[in-house]
């Protein structure tokens, strides 16, 4: 093994390490205004929350083409890659949870509220998810080995 340094980028995350305040952060501006470009979405207005309160998303099938599917399918990956696999954007995870319900049954609102959800990333796309040590921190494991 070979210590290659501080960490910088990880999985699309930069990463910036505060070693006087004892904290890591994380954020993804970078991965979101590519995606923002990717699917066209650079000019949107910003959108203040993810999801719309009230919003109803039905499996009732609207009139959709293949390619509509497949870039519906597309946009909820990347929205699930975001949260997911890199963790650093827990505020989307409702929205997220509700939009990939309907990727084989999806229309014109659930397409929709998929580019709500990236616009309201353009307007916190500069949010870091911030870990600071604690005084008191102790760290717990559990197994299920036999």
């Amino acid at each position: 093994m070979k210590d290659m340094g501080d960490l910088h980028y990880y999985l699309g995350v930069k990463v910036e390490q505060h070693k006087g305040q004892k904290s890591v952060g994380m954020d993804q501006e970078q991965c979101i205004l590519k995606l923002m470009d990717k699917y066209g979405l650079s000019q949107a207005k910003n959108a203040a929350t993810p999801f719309d309160c009230g919003t109803k998303l039905s499996n009732e099938i609207g009139e959709s083409r293949e390619a509509d599917r497949m870039l519906y399918q597309s946009m909820v990956g990347s929205l699930m890659y975001m949260y997911i696999a890199n963790a650093s954007r827990p505020d989307i995870s409702y929205a997220v949870g509700v939009v990939s319900r309907y990727c084989l049954a999806q229309s014109h609102p659930h397409m929709n509220t998929v580019k709500q959800i990236f616009c309201c990333l353009k307007k916190t796309s500069n949010l870091c998810l911030t870990f600071q040590k604690q005084s008191q921190s102790s760290l717990t494991g559990f197994s299920d080995a036999d």
